[in-house]
This record gives C-alpha cells, structure tokens and sequence, in this order.
C-alpha cells in the first residue's frame, strides 16, 4: 500500500473536493473542514474549526510511523464587500483563515513531524497575488502566505521538508460562478496561458512536487504567470 497520506484542510472547497476525488483513486486522504461532508470510500472526512491543537491531536492517531504526510492548504475565504463596509470582525476573520490558520498549523506540524519526510503545499489563488479590486484583506493575506512560503523553503532546504505555493490561475466553478462574463474575461486576458486550468494539471502537479519534481522553485504559477 502506498504510505503517502495527504492531509487536506479545507476540504470542503471547490477545488479541494474535486482535487481529493482525484488523489484518493491513489492515496489515503484525511479532509478536515467546517462543514460536514458524505464519507467516501478511501477518504475520511473529519468536520472540525480551525482549531489547531485539535487537529493535531487528531493526526497523532492518524499519521503512522511508516507515513509520509503531504499537508495540502485549501482554505481560505475573501471579502464580501468593499474595503470602506468592512467591520474589524470581517478583517480578522479573514486573516485568522487565510494566514493565522495555515502559519500557525505549519508550526505544529513542523515540531511534530520534523524527521518525516513532510511536504507543505499551499495553494493559493493568482489573481490575490498579483491584486485586483476589491479583495484587498484576501489578497494582502494570501500574497503573505506566499512569501512566507519562500522563506520557509530557503529555511529548511536542507531538511527533508517541503514547501510550496502553488497559484492556481482560474478553474470553472467555485468562485467563478460569482463573477461577471466580462470579468473572468478580464482575469483570463491577464494570464499568459489565457484559459481555464484543468482540475488534472492541479493533480499532476503536486503529485510532482511529491516526486521531488520542481525543487529550483518554491512558487509555481499554473497559469504561468500574469501579464
């Protein structure tokens, strides 16, 4: 049996779902998520807040001596409303999701499972990164991810530790639903590839870096990139 076990957060997102459909054909999955989600054959699904010593408790049962854990990021939520209409508790509660959750739980994890074979992937989203109107809290925290995502890579290079942001480009579904045709034709003219990313590149993708594939770089664009 294959002893690489992926740990998903966030697992009631769009893409996660449809990312762990896709690896458990393969792999063990464990999904933690706030919302409740139907058990599936070689997936198990623990409802769960952002709690992150509970989480951990939870994987010292979970994760093996003879695992190798792949800790997956999908979470992550964006403003409603423009900056001005922002209440303080909308701004923390974005930030506590998208940066405190996935820092805070990446410490843990590291003093846990320091002398496995981990790896770290944080998939976040290219238009925060490169910004855009009206999501300056999500873009703020997740552009910050990122670049904590470097540092951590330049840090434990030298361990058997992995780290990477991945910046998803633009998928059909999930978000998109709630934009305009002009604006996903907008997002789409801004990417250099200029059409929608498959859920299969997603997959081939990280069972790479899981390979050991795509070491010169610790920020990779599906998308290749903005204009």
């Amino acid at each position: 049996m294959n002893k690489t076990k992926f740990i998903v957060f966030g697992a009631s997102s769009f893409i996660a779902k449809k990312l762990i459909k896709k690896l458990s054909k393969k792999y063990q999955i464990i999904g933690f998520s706030r919302k409740v989600i139907p058990q599936q054959k070689g997936i198990e699904f623990i409802k769960i807040n952002y709690n992150e010593k509970k989480i951990l408790k939870i994987l010292n049962t979970k994760i093996k001596k003879a695992d190798r854990p792949i800790f997956i990021f999908a979470n992550g939520i964006a403003e409603s409303k423009s900056f001005y209409y922002l209440k303080p508790s909308d701004i923390k509660k974005i930030i506590d999701v998208n940066l405190n959750f996935p820092l805070i739980m990446t410490n843990l994890l590291i003093k846990k499972f320091f002398f496995k074979k981990s790896c770290f992937i944080y998939l976040n989203s290219s238009r925060s990164y490169y910004s855009d109107k009206g999501i300056s809290i999500y873009s703020g925290t997740k552009s910050g991810l990122v670049n904590s995502v470097k540092c951590l890579s330049m840090e434990y290079d030298h361990c058997n530790l992995t780290f990477k942001a991945i910046l998803l480009g633009l998928f059909k579904g999930g978000l998109t639903k709630k934009l305009s045709k002009k604006k996903i034709s907008e997002i789409l003219n801004r990417s250099r590839i200029k059409k929608f990313i498959k859920i299969e590149t997603l997959v081939q993708l990280i069972i790479n870096i899981t390979e050991g594939k795509h070491k010169k770089t610790s920020i990779i664009k599906c998308d290749n990139g903005y204009l």
